[in-house]
């Protein structure tokens, strides 16, 4: 038998005002049926790094008695990470984020895993555990809109500088792609040594 996908895609549409409307394509991994209604939920997995290498917390001995101090720790260390898997979770429109707490089976092998606990939250109330508010998902979006309607029409590229924390719009030029089916000479290519 086939496999399931690993994703579906949901698409959400909000209106932004002055005729306009935003369409977003959004990520769930998978539905429950809890008390005769489906609950959509995006999991994700927290892998453990080498904790006596990294002096992190030990997922095997501290997750069943202290979970809160694990995710503290994944919190501080990781906040990008779980910020944007929360982001992800509440513009889809879902109603649960699952976290799954995986380790190694063998610290030497990459290729056995455990999932030692999944927990699962509501987005909105994850949100504000990590005090993330969600009006600064669209203050931000708004301030990149905005950028972009000072715009002429034409095609941008919309670069985050990875050495400041500003973001860049550059205009492509209209013919920048017209070459892309065309062979390359035999010349550009480098012999190997």
């Amino acid at each position: 038998p086939e496999r399931p996908a690993p994703i579906a895609y949901h698409y959400r549409k909000w209106s932004l005002g002055a005729k306009r409307e935003l369409i977003v394509r959004c990520e769930i991994n998978g539905y429950e049926t809890r008390k005769g209604k489906r609950e959509y939920f995006i999991s994700r997995a927290i892998n453990e790094w080498n904790s006596k290498l990294s002096g992190n917390i030990d997922y095997r001995s501290k997750l069943e008695s202290q979970s809160g101090a694990v995710l503290a720790a994944e919190m501080k260390n990781n906040a990008s990470k779980l910020a944007k898997w929360t982001a992800m979770a509440m513009i889809s429109g879902c109603d649960q984020l699952k976290l799954g707490y995986v380790t190694r089976t063998n610290v030497r092998s990459n290729l056995s895993h455990q999932l030692l606990l999944v927990q699962r939250y509501k987005p909105e109330d994850f949100a504000a555990l990590m005090q993330i508010k969600p009006l600064v998902f669209w203050g931000t979006l708004s301030k990149i809109i905005g950028a972009i309607n000072k715009q002429d029409d034409g095609t941008y590229l919309i670069l985050r500088d990875p050495s400041e924390p500003i973001i860049k719009i550059y205009s492509i030029p209209n013919n920048a792609f017209d070459n892309e089916d065309e062979d390359y000479d035999d010349d550009m290519i480098p012999e190997e040594p």
